[in-house]
């Protein structure tokens, strides 16, 4: 059965692998911490799964940089290949050698400005469309023109060729580029901070029962009771209500000294029990918890910009005007 199924979605490579891992048998997997129950919770399901209530969407971090380290990485070994042919033209090299350093120049050019320069063609285009001036749009007029010229004087013959500067000045972009959208990235990993310091489920008690239930932290309700184990980050903001135990409230406070908390005591979201297991009566949870309103502000304060770039920004506008004009 198991062949079966490998074989009917295309993945014989299983088999090749199996063998050059050295046949020694499976490896043994590596056990999640979490069960993942709270995957099959209804309000769950309800929230983030599809129509048909039995699939979801998880997000893959990491491709849209592959595509980028791509161009930049083909940009780059181009323009080095290319500035080393540039090397005995600019020495004064005539006759039929230098001819052919122009046309492999021309050739190693190519695939720079027909895939590694696509994104300054889109982003000029998409501020074409929108009636607004962007930097790539004299970047891409500079590209067009350049490479125009080159052809122009490569087949007439003549020695001003411009393929080492226009492939280095790609390279050099899409390098800027990658370490700013870097940049961004970590931002935006750091407003969503509270998703990788809090877990996303909870031990639901049922107060009539006794029963736990593993479910999504955004199924809870204020009064409901969370069972917090050794060694487990607390999940809400709560009061606990059966147990005593220490606390780790260095994430809030900085303060590694553990704290202790027993019956009626406040707990808070992103702090780790240290000591024995804890029911935890649910007041705040998300970015209702002090965690979250503390990441909030973090937030609200790297987003808003600066009066002095906001008025760089309108400025900007012009004086790309004033460029593109005056080239």
């Amino acid at each position: 059965m198991v062949y079966e199924l490998l074989t009917s979605n295309g993945l014989e490579r299983y088999y090749e692998l199996a063998k050059t891992a050295g046949g020694s048998g499976p490896a043994k997997a590596i056990e999640p911490k979490e069960s993942y129950g709270y995957l099959d919770d209804p309000e769950f399901r309800k929230r983030y799964g599809r129509d048909d209530d039995c699939a979801m969407d998880f997000y893959l971090e990491g491709v849209e940089n592959r595509s980028w380290l791509v161009r930049m990485g083909l940009a780059g070994a181009c323009a080095g290949n290319i500035m080393l042919m540039s090397i005995p033209l600019y020495a004064r090299v005539e006759g039929s050698l230098a001819a052919v350093f122009r046309w492999l120049s021309l050739v190693l050019f190519v695939p720079v400005i027909a895939y590694s320069a696509v994104p300054f063609y889109v982003s000029a285009l998409t501020s074409i469309r929108t009636r607004t001036i962007s930097i790539d749009l004299p970047i891409v007029l500079a590209i067009v023109f350049g490479t125009l010229a080159s052809v122009a004087h490569l087949f007439s013959g003549s020695e001003h060729i411009y393929f080492d500067s226009l492939s280095a000045l790609v390279f050099l972009l899409l390098a800027s580029r990658y370490v700013l959208r870097r940049i961004q990235q970590n931002a935006l990993r750091s407003s969503h901070l509270a998703q990788f310091l809090t877990p996303s489920y909870a031990r639901r008690v049922d107060s009539a029962s006794g029963r736990v239930d593993e479910v999504a932290v955004e199924a809870l309700k204020a009064g409901d009771l969370v069972a917090v184990g050794p060694g487990e980050v607390v999940p809400v903001d709560g009061v606990v209500c059966r147990g005593s135990s220490s606390v780790n409230c260095a994430l809030l406070t900085g303060e590694s000294l553990p704290v202790e908390v027993a019956t009626g005591s406040p707990v808070f979201s992103g702090t780790v029990n240290g000591g024995s297991g804890l029911v935890v009566e649910m007041l705040a949870s998300g970015a209702g918890t002090k965690l979250g309103r503390i990441l909030r502000q973090i937030q609200d304060g790297s987003a808003n910009k600066a009066p002095i770039v906001t008025a760089a920004d309108r400025l900007a506008k012009w004086f790309l005007l004033a460029v593109i004009a005056a080239a």
